[in-house]
């Protein structure tokens, strides 16, 4: 029988530094893919009239561990939240500088209106979207096409 010892010596800086470096790029990347699936799920709900809004929902990666996205579209949270007695304070849009509201289109002067119900996209969005797991099963599959 013939035996040898194979003795290492290893950088252990080197290593901890390669895996560190592993660990950052397989984060980026599964934040980069959350956020991606997460505007798809929310531009696919959105309602879509001038299409404005959807252009306007915007997924940003801040770093490895948060992003954000963001509808800038000024009427965004109005669509979400509903207006009048559908929004937040539950009161009719009256006029604050004339005596009826009036918009190109409208039958005839309103002194009053309702408001638009709340469009909850945002929540529908969020049923077949599960961040963490998509972020969880991006991290795998970086490091597993990266070994």
């Amino acid at each position: 029988m013939i035996s040898f010892i194979i003795r290492m010596t290893p950088d252990m800086g080197t290593v901890i530094a390669g895996i560190a470096g592993d660990i950052k790029a397989a984060e980026l990347f599964a934040m980069t893919k959350t956020v991606m699936v997460g505007e798809r799920e929310i531009k696919a709900e959105e309602p879509v009239r001038t299409g404005n809004l959807v252009n306007s929902t915007q997924g940003d990666v801040i770093d490895g561990l948060n992003g954000v996205i963001k509808i800038t579209a000024p009427y965004g949270k109005y669509v979400y939240e509903g207006t009048g007695i559908y929004g937040p304070h539950g009161t009719p849009i009256v006029p604050v500088t004339a005596k009826a509201l009036f918009w190109p289109g409208a039958p005839h002067p309103f002194r009053s209106v309702k408001g638009q119900k709340p469009n909850r996209f945002i929540d529908r969005a969020l049923i077949p979207w599960n961040p963490q797991g998509t972020y969880e099963n991006a991290v795998t599959e970086y490091l597993a096409g990266h070994r």
